[in-house]
């Protein structure tokens, strides 16, 4: 142990948390895209090691990588600062048996080509480029312990916490797709003081200890953390037709003679109808795409922004590995977080909650272009009201990625782009009531772009800058 480290006290905080967005937790056994589970109580779980991981990389960028092995420990091996060993430890995080909120879901995905971006191309007459991911739903809750060994780490621990709830931080994987958002609904802290005799005795059966001898600290953690998102933006409106993100109908019997459809909108864990991060994500990176093409045709320097937004598959540069965006899943409905908007900002005659619309369909050979004989085939699409949420992070320059992801969404606007499949069909539009964007850079301040009216709303220039940073190619 260091010789400046004083292991007079510990510290230990117990965690609740709810998952308020699909948590993926992959597994290294079974089929790809599975959860992680444990062999005992076969119920998912969180590895300690994987929750200590997402603690120290907050960490890191929050303060230094030096700070950070302080807390966290290193691999090196140092005769100046007396060792490396950790002064925090984690316990694996657990969902309860009784905890009727674990529900898991399937989506399909397929696999991108990290070379070119398109989907990767059968292999040996398989095709792997689709597969299926499995997600811990919405609503979950989990616990763990979290024990620190140096009390002057404490308020930058607690920082850790208060970003999590602001969803500065996420667990797990898929990351880009919105998923690992969880919020902290308990948080308990005892300190034992290990010169005193009674928290000694205490210490000895801290796993069993009351809740009468913790401290409860969520309601005096703050607010805002030290980072956090450089923008938020929100896109609200509805449907203009139908909208649907394929997946199969999965365990749906027949009721009253009702005919099941051969595939429908996706739903999550809750059985709501949504639009997936993922399916957000792709079709908002295939407009970028288009604008940074058009713009360096126009001899405007943009960089790598592709990369900086979405990141790159398999690069060994750490800058390089993720991408500054994050994609929400948005519940078609009134449901979740358009509640708040529905009841406030749409019109009075605007459907209250979801509208399926069941269809059949013809299948067209590609080849011939004429109707394939007895490919007739049902589909249940959606329509109603949404609220689009994208974040983009405080890193690689996240103003000139903003300013091209308004462009984007400008598109969605106007109806040159669309959500989902059906675009020959008109499905996907999205009839955008209001663009807005919050900036969190000292203090948070906000604009928007009402497209009802035409008018956009900026008094502080965020807009104006982020357009004029991605045409310049700079921050």
């Amino acid at each position: 142990m260091p010789s400046n480290f004083d292991y007079n006290k510990i510290i230990k905080y117990s965690v609740l948390a709810t998952c308020t967005e699909p948590l993926h937790i992959g597994s290294t056994e079974g089929e790809a895209g599975e959860i992680l589970v444990h062999p005992v109580d076969d119920l998912p779980f969180i590895q300690a090691s994987g929750i200590s991981g997402v603690f120290r990389d907050y960490y890191t960028r929050a303060n230094t990588k030096e700070q950070a092995e302080k807390l966290f420990g290193s691999s090196r091996q140092s005769d100046e600062d007396g060792g490396s060993g950790s002064r925090i430890r984690f316990t694996d995080g657990t969902f309860p048996k009784e905890n009727a909120g674990v529900k898991v879901e399937l989506r399909p995905r397929v696999a991108i080509n990290p070379e070119s971006g398109s989907v990767a191309k059968e292999k040996d007459g398989e095709a792997g480029h689709k597969f299926e991911t499995e997600y811990i739903g919405a609503g979950a809750k989990f616990e763990f312990c979290v024990y620190l060994y140096d009390d002057s780490f404490r308020e930058a621990l607690e920082d850790v916490f208060a970003a999590t709830n602001s969803g500065a931080v996420q667990f797990g994987g898929q990351k880009s797709n919105g998923c690992g958002y969880v919020r902290i609904d308990g948080l308990k802290r005892k300190v034992f003081d290990m010169t005193d005799e009674e928290d000694r005795r205490l210490w000895a059966g801290e796993d069993t200890l009351e809740d009468r001898f913790y401290e409860d600290c969520l309601s005096t953690l703050k607010k805002g953390s030290y980072l956090a998102n450089a923008y938020d933006i929100c896109v609200t409106g509805r449907t203009e037709g139908t909208l649907l993100v394929r997946s199969a109908v999965v365990g749906e019997g027949r009721k009253d003679g009702e005919e099941i459809p051969d595939s429908e909108n996706m739903r999550n864990a809750n059985k709501d109808y949504i639009i997936p991060g993922s399916s957000l994500k792709g079709a908002v990176r295939n407009q970028m795409e288009k604008i940074v093409s058009y713009l360096k045709q126009k001899g405007v320097c943009t960089g790598d922004l592709i990369k900086e937004a979405f990141g790159s598959t398999g690069s060994k540069d750490s800058d390089g590995m993720s991408g500054n965006l994050r994609f929400h899943d948005a519940v078609v409905g009134k449901k979740g977080e358009n509640k708040k908007y529905i009841e406030s900002q749409a019109p009075q005659d605007a459907p209250k909650a979801s509208n399926t619309v069941f269809s059949h369909r013809i299948h067209i050979d590609k080849f011939t272009g004429g109707v394939m004989y007895g490919a007739l085939f049902s589909e249940r699409s959606v329509s109603g009201q949404v609220c689009l949420r994208i974040s983009v992070l405080d890193k690689n320059n996240p103003d000139r990625t903003c300013g091209v992801l308004l462009m984007a969404l400008r598109d969605l606007a106007i109806g040159a782009m669309n959500l989902g499949s059906g675009y020959n069909v008109g499905r996907g539009f999205i009839d955008v009531d209001k663009i807005s964007i919050s900036r969190h850079r000292e203090g948070t301040v906000q604009a928007d772009i009402d497209m009802r009216s035409g008018t956009v709303n900026d008094p502080d220039g965020i807009i104006q800058n982020c357009l004029k940073r991605a045409t310049k190619g700079r921050n």
